[in-house]
Parts: structure tokens; sequence; C-alpha cells
């Protein structure tokens, strides 16, 4: 008989949290897809013609990414540095960035192109520490050269260009 007034008090605080419903479901309900982690998308927080620094062919640019660089992304916590060039001829754009790592991380940099279409064009590893691109460029376009910081802000770059004729 004891049993009873608590089985009777569990089932009143279990039916207090039903609002008044007093049926079950007789199906499973919905499933809800967990949220996963944003991929990046072709176009930067920033637009890139808006922060580019100009460069020219064959110019080497030493220089580093800051905290007061705009995000690359926005899903992405990363920063940016960005470059405007627009070749002279016609050819195959060769672009090199390197560093000298002072991070635990072999690639605490990375480079990107984007065309005035929005092609956007990635690098392949480089020899040592570098990242090395290769792709055909129109005379008078412009291409605009990101330069991603994974890790940490500050790491010092080099970056190369050089063009070859088709």
């Amino acid at each position: 008989m004891q049993h009873i007034p608590v089985s009777l008090l569990c089932l009143a605080v279990l039916a207090s949290g039903c609002d008044g419903v007093t049926s079950l479901p007789t199906a499973p309900g919905p499933v809800t897809p967990q949220p996963s982690a944003p991929s990046p998308s072709p176009s930067p927080a920033v637009p890139r013609s808006q922060v580019a620094v100009d460069i020219a062919l064959g110019d080497v640019v030493r220089s580093h990414v800051t905290d007061d660089d705009p995000l690359c992304d926005p899903s992405w916590p990363h920063r940016c540095r960005y470059y405007r060039l627009t070749p002279p001829t016609s050819g195959v754009l060769n672009v090199t960035i390197a560093w000298s790592p002072q991070v635990l991380d072999p690639y605490p940099l990375d480079v990107d192109v984007v065309d005035e279409q929005g092609r956007m064009y990635f690098p392949s590893v480089g020899p040592g520490h570098q990242r090395q691109m290769s792709m055909a460029v129109t005379a008078g376009s412009t291409y605009f050269i990101g330069i991603w910081s994974f890790v940490w802000p500050g790491e010092e770059f080099e970056l190369r260009t050089a063009i070859q004729p088709q």
C-alpha cells in the first residue's frame, strides 16, 4: 500500500510536464539534422577589391598577416592579406609564397588566387616551407592573391610572381 502514493506522486510529476497532452505518439517524430562545420566559401568577409594592395608582376613582397587584416571567409577565423595583380602579358602566372616557420605548424600560411569572374585557384604544396601555383592568365585582367594565416597572424612571408609565355 505504501507504493501506491509514491507511484501516484511520480505519475502526477510526469503528467505535469505534458501540458494536458494525454496521448502518446504512435510513430517516431522527425529527425532534426545536426549542424555541420561550415565549409569555406569563395567570397571573403570583405571584398578583396576593397582591401587589396596593388603589386606588379615580378615584385618580391615581404610582409605578414596581422590581426587588423580582414577575415578570409565569414565561416573561418583566419585573417588574410590581399594583393591585386594585373599582368601586362598573357601566359602562365606562377605564384609562390615562402616562409621561415616560427611555429610548429609546417604550413601556417596558404595562398589562393581569384580572377575577375570569381574563379578560385588553389596551390600545391611546394618543396620546403612554401606553396606554389600556376594558372593561365590574360593580359589586362585583374587577379586577387590572398595570403591566409592559419595559426597566428604575424608569420612573415615572401610573395613572388612571374609569368611564362604560353
